[in-house]
């Protein structure tokens, strides 16, 4: 299994007739891990992400507001959000 936590707060909503239940919680990456990062045991996606700056030391995946303005303004942020994997190399 891949070890990238993902921020479940979009699948979390439950709507019912008479209020909104929202439990933000997190979740694990439910694909197949295939690439080593550091020490992460990663999927493709994740792995890419990982190399790309979006995701932490622990495993943990950037939310996706940040993972767009990494991706939209690039010269703002070179080396993504996180650099410890560029420390590896």
């Amino acid at each position: 299994m891949c070890q990238a936590i993902v921020d479940d707060l979009d699948y979390a909503k439950t709507f019912n007739l008479r209020r909104m239940i929202v439990s933000p919680g997190d979740k694990p990456c439910s694909r197949k891990a295939v690439e080593h990062v550091g020490h992460l045991h990663l999927c493709k996606v994740h792995a890419r992400m990982a190399r790309e700056g979006l995701v932490e030391e622990n495993g943990r995946v950037a939310p996706k507001v940040e993972i767009a303005l990494v991706r939209r303004y690039p010269k703002k942020f070179p080396h993504g959000l996180y650099d410890w994997v560029r420390k590896l190399a």
